[in-house]
C-alpha cells in the first residue's frame, strides 16, 4: 500500500516518530520480551520506505540526531 501513497507520506515526521519510538523502546529492550512484533513492524516500515525512496531516504534523516539507533 505504501508505493501507491508515497506522495502522501511525510517521511520526516514518520522517521522522527520511529526515532522517538526507538528511544523509548530500543532494540535491546525487545530481546527480553516474548514478542518483538512491534519492533519487527517498525523495521519492515523502514525497509519499505527505503525501497521506495532509495538513497533519497537519507535527506529525510537531517532532523534525526546522529546518535539515534535509527
Amino acid at each position: 500500500m505504501m508505493p501507491e501513497r508515497v506522495n502522501e507520506l511525510d517521511y520526516d515526521a514518520l522517521l522522527m516518530e520511529i526515532h522517538d519510538f526507538m528511544l523509548t523502546l530500543p532494540t535491546t529492550w525487545w530481546a527480553n520480551r516474548p514478542s518483538d512484533t512491534p519492533m519487527r513492524t517498525i523495521k519492515t516500515i523502514i525497509h519499505n520506505m527505503t525501497k521506495i525512496k532509495g538513497a533519497g531516504i537519507l535527506q529525510h534523516l537531517n532532523s534525526i540526531p546522529k546518535h539515534s539507533e535509527l
